[in-house]
């Protein structure tokens, strides 16, 4: 493993001011790095070491293949993406960002061409195709990538504030387009033009895998709880008292277990092409489990105006 020296082509290439960890994967220089350079905002040498990778044809691991001189740097325990649940869990982070120095980008042809499939269980790994549209088997023999809806994913740079109000660098991000939203195939009745990016930059359907739970905009937000505990109501779901920071819980041992997860409300994303995501509970609830608790809450936070 060695240094990326400053002025270098990697570095060059990378370099910004910007001061939030981000998919940009920045590299700056510093001036007491000995000559190399450094990844803010945690003054972390950016350094060249060997990455090897299995290959596969959708289905079974093969060989691996090495890549050297691969592009990687540390972040410390302080970062804000090792917070909470996530600081016991992670073990590392990998960018998938539009840099030039994104896991993508230094393993694949073609960068914009990958899939990640995110495990719902910190003792069950996840697993990542790089440069490979399909097939995507897994148990039994599935092709998976048969029985996915596609949308297209578009990148969108975010207008970024400090808590001061002050203009930070733009934030790269990934965002999806929603039409609508319905829960239980009733549609809400939300403000449409906040699916859709305004002039300024903000707005639209931000994809994360930084942020544990899914977050709504204020009036959003209040709508889908409303209407979500109201069907919850004509299921004979009984509410439970709410473990922080969720809004609507359900005792456990009240809820029938289905293979698609608890059976609360199912709610679905509307986008272009007629193309519907169903979300069931397996992927809208999180389990709580406590001291003289333990329930499912609805995964979806409010994240302000």
């Amino acid at each position: 493993m060695q240094r990326t020296p400053c002025h270098s082509l990697e570095s060059n290439q990378s370099s910004t001011t910007n001061c939030d960890i981000t998919t940009r994967n920045t590299i700056v220089p510093a001036a007491d790095s000995g000559g190399g350079c450094v990844v803010l905002p945690h003054n972390e040498l950016a350094l060249f070491d060997s990455l090897a990778l299995h290959t596969t044809n959708g289905s079974n691991a093969s060989q691996l293949i090495v890549f050297p001189d691969f592009v990687l740097t540390c972040s410390d325990k302080s970062s804000r993406l090792l917070q909470g649940h996530a600081k016991k869990e992670v073990t590392g982070l990998a960018g998938f960002g539009f840099s030039k120095y994104s896991l993508p980008a230094q393993v694949s042809t073609s960068s914009s061409v990958f899939a990640v499939c995110l495990s719902g269980s910190p003792s069950a790994p996840g697993v990542a195709f790089f440069d490979l549209l399909k097939p995507y088997y897994f148990l039994l023999g599935i092709d998976v990538s048969n029985h996915l809806n596609y949308t297209p994913l578009f990148s969108h740079s975010v207008p970024s504030t400090t808590r001061k109000g002050n203009t930070k660098q733009p934030e790269d991000a990934y965002f999806i387009k929603v039409k609508s939203i319905n829960i239980n195939s009733k549609p809400l009745s939300i403000n449409q033009k906040l699916l859709s990016i305004n002039k300024n930059g903000f707005g639209g359907t931000r994809i994360s895998t930084t942020n544990p739970y899914t977050m709504l905009e204020t009036s959003i937000f209040n709508t889908f709880i409303e209407a979500f505990a109201n069907e919850s109501k004509n299921m004979n779901l009984k509410l439970s008292t709410p473990a922080k920071p969720f809004s609507l819980c359900y005792e456990a041992g009240k809820l029938l277990e289905t293979n698609v997860g608890p059976k609360v409300p199912q709610f679905d994303l509307l986008m272009e092409n007629d193309v519907i995501w169903h979300v069931f509970g397996k992927n809208s609830m999180v389990r709580i489990v406590e001291e003289g608790m333990d329930v499912w809450c609805l995964a979806i936070v409010n994240g302000g105006d």
